[in-house]
């Protein structure tokens, strides 16, 4: 895309660090980052060693002490992070929510 090689990598498993090991990488898309380990994650920054290089990524809310927290997240102020919040209502006509979906997450 662009020029550009891409790789689509799963992290479904503890040695997925492995995958992206020797790279050198100029970007990065995680969905559900909370869902990654620490392990890869860190392997992941290191290798995004580009000039310019970034990193993207969502998550839903975890355990307040879920690694991710602790140690980006919380420390937002010190890193060069850029974070934005959806919240649940505000953006329906954005997001065109249906009943349905709605009806899926009611608790």
């Amino acid at each position: 895309m662009f020029g550009k090689l891409i790789y689509l990598e799963g992290v479904n498993v503890a040695r997925a660090e492995s995958k992206i090991r020797g790279m050198t990488l100029q970007g990065a898309y995680c969905d559900e980052l909370t869902l990654f380990t620490e392990d890869f994650f860190s392997m992941l920054l290191s290798r995004l060693s580009c000039p310019g290089a970034k990193l993207i990524s969502t998550t839903n809310p975890d355990s307040p002490m879920h690694w991710l927290k602790v140690k980006y997240m919380d420390q937002a102020d010190k890193l060069n992070m850029l974070s934005m919040s959806l919240r649940y209502g505000r953006q329906v006509p954005v997001l065109a929510i249906s009943g349905e979906v709605r009806r899926m997450f009611r608790g």
